[in-house]
């Protein structure tokens, strides 16, 4: 399949009491059913994640790439992303690692005006969805219009993967 040599899964068998192993078969199924189909291994020790990564990363770079990406789940057992960090840049400085956590980006920056307008109408609409004895509802944005949708839904409902997005980091990384 297209782009099967491209991505790398790195899967702890054990991670959430024996999840990662028993909930593979339904992640890699959801990743083929958005054309990712990536290689992948299951880690048999500690930091063997760590050792798997950097083959990983060699892998790339003797194909003549020159840059890679690594996600890393946060753990407080491993040190998360920063922990993977320097040990990389300890054991491997011929590499420039480079940390940046999603939490940190989403809450971080000045906020634009247009932040603020959004931030204002979405307060104003909890507002009023409180006062007309709305429950359970999450406030959103669709089409430029403000939304109130149940909590029940919004958990249920799976959002498809943007294929021009995947087409544009496909573009981009590889």
């Amino acid at each position: 399949m297209e782009n099967a040599d491209k991505w790398f899964a790195i899967v702890n068998p054990v991670a959430g009491s024996g999840r990662g192993l028993a909930d593979w078969p339904q992640i890699s199924k959801l990743l083929r059913d958005n054309h990712i189909v990536p290689e992948y291994a299951f880690t048999e020790r500690k930091y063997h994640a760590i050792e798997l990564a950097v083959e990983a990363v060699n892998n790339g770079f003797r194909k003549s790439k020159n840059s890679s990406i690594v996600l890393v789940a946060e753990s407080p057992v491993t040190g998360g992303a920063m922990a993977l960090a320097e040990r990389v840049k300890n054991e491997y400085p011929q590499y420039e690692v480079r940390v940046s956590i999603l939490g940190h980006l989403q809450r971080g920056g000045s906020p634009t005006a247009h932040d603020r307008i959004l931030a204002s109408r979405m307060g104003a609409a909890a507002i009023d969805a409180l006062l007309e004895d709305q429950r359970n509802v999450m406030i959103g944005v669709a089409n430029d219009e403000i939304v109130y949708v149940p909590f029940s839904k919004a958990i249920k409902k799976d959002k498809p993967i943007n294929r021009d997005l995947l087409d544009t980091l496909r573009r981009l990384s590889i």
